[in-house]
């Protein structure tokens, strides 16, 4: 069976390009998986897309774009307008950008940002969630590999503050 998936971000932008005009937009995953763009216009542009998957081409209409990502990759999209001259007319471009990983993997840093925001502003919560977070840094590991650097280091921070708290005498 394949891993859940579910989008952890997702962005539409609609603007209008005026002739010549470039509008570029820089982006990071931050999990491990599958990245998706669409672009809508109504004239021709040129779009450019660099990072894991590079690709120049023209769009007229929809046209759809999906690669995979590794953790803190960078990639970036660019579009065009490709109308010049006197005569040239502003495009309507509409940009979805959707980012998607493990659903395990998004969920394990979400309840990991939960409990480190709740035990560094009542630590004496630790006593009663000790197996839950226990079982949350368990669950970390296996999802290890499809966090990035700011989830790895959300873990961490909560495995630090797990081990002052059992340090200290009650």
């Amino acid at each position: 069976m394949a891993a859940l998936r579910t989008a952890y971000y997702k962005d539409i932008r609609s603007y209008l390009l005026k002739p010549a005009e470039r509008q570029e937009q820089k982006l990071r995953a931050s999990h491990k998986g599958e990245v998706c763009i669409r672009i809508a216009s109504d004239l021709p542009v040129s779009v450019d897309l660099t990072g894991p998957h590079i690709e120049s081409t023209e769009v007229r209409g929809t046209k759809e774009f999906k690669f995979s990502i590794e953790p803190d990759t960078e990639f970036y999209v660019a579009t065009q307008n490709k109308a010049r001259g006197f005569l040239a007319k502003p495009v309507n471009v509409t940009l979805e950008i959707e980012m998607s990983g493990s659903k395990k993997a998004i969920d394990v840093l979400e309840k990991a940002k939960s409990y480190l925001a709740t035990l560094t502003e009542m630590p004496d919560f630790y006593d009663l969630q000790k197996d839950a977070v226990k079982e949350l840094i368990k669950e970390s590991m296996e999802v290890w590999t499809t966090l990035g650097g700011q989830g790895k280091a959300t873990i961490k921070e909560l495995m630090d503050l797990i081990k002052k708290l059992e340090a200290k005498p009650s």
